[in-house]
């Protein structure tokens, strides 16, 4: 309620604004003709004194305008923002090539919408108003040529929107063919000295659908200086005998002389229009494209699969129980779902299959009592407390000191330091460590570990080994890794491997003494 007492403020000191300023446009230009053919007894400071105290209110309300509206669009693109994170909680997105900026540049977009093109187009409807009085009131002769101006204006003007709306679409769909491209582009950075003639994404047909929208509005505005220029020649030719000496006259050749400036505003406010619709379709479509993803609570004790795989991959079934205080290595050639396999469990992705919790059949969702730490596990571009705490929000500042010394990050004594946008300040093995450090506190009964000891030398990895069988005491914990440490104690061991090349994969496993 706020946010929109804020907004209706803004719009009408926006439209106050502008309204004066068309005001003062219209008095100044009477007052010089007035001027010219005024008497000895024409009181001159009057009129001076009128245009001195419109030109303060539109100073004052061009400024209180911009400070509510600010204020507005800041409350507003928080509204947005929460309202979509709302929307995505507990959901998968999956709407990769619109997420980009979905939540950044193009909130704002929505959010600015009443300010950039509600508030423009508004005062020019209502100065059009205003124009229309003061030729039906003080000059009603030239009324119906402007009614014809306004006419042509008001179909330049609709074809416009129209056009800008459908350009926007068009542009909406190679933004995001385009920005999954660039998403897949950065992603491959690590073997970009491997392609010879490697090629960024090209942005040539974007590119031209925006020059087509400025193009349409330069034109846009171009017809309507015709229009206007065309209709003040008709008015001198055709009445300008009729008015001599009536200082009332001057208005309307003004107004149609300066129409740039007032009905200019609106043509080029299209733009913005165009970018709100095509931000206002990704954000819409980041939020229908999302996979709703439903949370169990059951205290995990026991798992059981058995025809059990992850949904649209060609993984092998796999069939097998893990009870707590146990650990169970998951192996397999690359590419062969290890990780998709810990994700299903999980519930982070669909499965097929039976999926057991406690001897009971369990639907498709997300284990609330399950942690699953990434084979590349993701840093907040946040302190170093931050990171830790996601795993578990009540931890105490020594309970992460703790954790951070038990894989080797002991050396990390600052918890409070900023660790760079996406933990860039982190090596690949800190990351491994930061993980492993997660899963050491964690509240969760089943810990599931994609490839801990990859990146990782051999006295960090035998410290793994020595938390992770820490861990497997109390827990069920999963590890799915090309690398076997001799010092991991392996309660059971599952491929995902065919039979001969099962047994070829466990030649050329990774052994660690």
């Amino acid at each position: 309620m706020k946010h929109k007492k804020l907004l209706a403020v803004s719009l009408f000191l926006a439209i106050v604004h502008f309204l004066v300023g068309f005001t003062i446009l219209l008095v100044s230009s009477w007052f010089i003709a007035a001027s010219a053919i005024a008497g000895i007894g024409f009181n001159y400071m009057l009129p001076a004194v009128i245009i001195r105290a419109l030109a303060i209110l539109r100073i004052a309300s061009g400024y209180f305008s911009m400070l509510f509206g600010h204020q507005h669009l800041l409350g507003s693109l928080a509204d947005i923002r929460l309202s979509v994170f709302k929307s995505l909680a507990d959901n998968n997105i999956t709407a990769r090539d619109v997420s980009l900026n979905a939540l950044a540049y193009q909130s704002e977009e929505v959010a600015s919408i009443w300010i950039a093109w509600v508030g423009q187009n508004a005062g020019v409807l209502l100065s059009i108003s205003a124009l229309m009085f003061c030729a039906v009131v003080f000059t009603p002769t030239l009324s119906w040529p402007l009614i014809v101006f306004f006419s042509v204006f008001s179909l330049i003007y609709a074809t416009l929107v129209l056009t800008t709306l459908h350009n926007a679409k068009r542009l909406a769909k190679y933004q995001k063919a385009t920005q999954l491209r660039l998403i897949q582009h950065i992603e491959s950075a690590p073997i970009w000295h491997m392609q010879n003639q490697l090629q960024p994404p090209q942005l040539n047909s974007i590119r031209k659908i925006q020059n087509r929208i400025q193009q349409h509005t330069r034109l846009a505005a171009l017809l309507t200086s015709i229009t206007s220029i065309s209709t003040l020649c008709f008015i001198l030719v055709s009445h300008a005998s009729t008015h001599l000496g009536n200082s009332l006259f001057v208005i309307i050749p003004m107004a149609l002389l300066s129409v740039n400036d007032w009905l200019g505003r609106s043509i080029e406010s299209q733009n913005k229009l165009a970018s709100y619709q095509v931000a206002n379709n990704n954000i819409a479509q980041l939020v229908k494209e999302s996979v709703p993803i439903s949370r169990l609570n059951p205290h995990v004790k026991n798992v059981e699969v058995s025809n059990f795989k992850a949904q649209n991959t060609v993984m092998p079934e796999v069939f097998g129980t893990f009870n707590i205080a146990s650990l169970s290595l998951l192996v397999g050639s690359s590419g062969s779902g290890k990780s998709r396999f810990l994700q299903a469990v999980a519930g982070l992705i669909p499965n097929q299959g039976k999926r057991l919790i406690n001897h009971s059949d369990m639907p498709e969702g997300l284990l609330n009592d399950s942690l699953y730490i990434e084979q590349f596990p993701f840093c907040l571009s946040d302190t170093l407390k931050s990171n830790l705490l996601i795993a578990n929000p009540e931890a105490s500042d020594r309970c992460l000191i703790e954790a951070l010394n038990d894989v080797g990050l002991g050396y990390m004594s600052d918890i409070n330091q900023w660790i760079g946008e996406n933990g860039r300040r982190f090596s690949g093995g800190e990351k491994k460590r930061l993980g492993l450090a997660r899963a050491l506190l964690s509240k969760a009964n089943l810990i599931l570990i994609d490839e801990p000891f990859e990146a990782l030398d051999e006295t960090n990895i035998e410290i793994a080994c020595r938390q992770l069988n820490t861990l497997a005491q109390h827990k069920i914990v999963l590890v799915a890794s090309h690398i076997i440490p001799r010092q991991l104690k392996i309660d059971q061991q599952i491929s995902l491997d065919p039979p001969l090349h099962s047994e070829l994969n466990k030649e050329g496993a990774i052994h660690y003494e």
